[in-house]
């Protein structure tokens, strides 16, 4: 039996959900990865960015826990912040936005902006930082359309690699 049918059966078989609630969305941030809400006003720099749907976020989340980012970060990743630090300028003239932008880059923390058409379901995010494995679980919480759902699409192939690397099936 092929591999992506094994996988698709295992989807349907474990019976996870197609879309995710807000509050459902909430509560896993909240709780696996200690995000803390943040107010919208926190992100409004990215209200001149035509790539985050700044007028549908519906929640913005910090994560800055260093034992949740330690898990969070691959070798590869940490390396990168390695180098960043050396090329670290004076902040003592920088905006709290510019700081924000450093601190990121240096792995300090992440920002996670939910956004949401219909003020129910996630239908997609920005995500400001670094992080392969946190990518990956909010591509999954994002969801995927039924019209994708079916052996051989190439949508649903990613979404189930995705869920496989996840730990999900």
């Amino acid at each position: 039996m092929d591999n992506i049918q094994k996988l698709h059966e295992s989807f349907h078989a474990l019976n996870l959900p197609l879309t995710y609630k807000i509050s459902e969305v909430d509560i896993l941030l909240k709780y696996k990865y200690k995000a803390r809400e943040i107010d919208k006003t926190g992100v409004i720099d990215l209200q001149n960015d035509p790539q985050s749907d700044f007028d549908n976020i519906v929640k913005s989340y910090r994560i800055d826990n260093a034992e949740v980012l330690k898990n969070l970060y691959t070798t590869t990743e940490i390396e990168m912040f390695k180098e960043n630090a050396e090329t670290l300028v004076d902040s003592s003239n920088m905006t709290e936005a510019e700081k924000n932008w450093q601190d990121i880059h240096l792995g300090k923390f992440i920002r996670i902006m939910i956004t949401s058409q219909d003020g129910k379901f996630v239908s997609g995010f920005t995500f400001h930082g670094i992080s392969e494995v946190l990518i990956r679980e909010l591509m999954i919480l994002r969801g995927i359309d039924q019209k994708y759902v079916q052996v051989g699409d190439p949508v649903y192939t990613q979404y189930l690699d995705l869920l496989k690397k996840s730990g999900y099936i």
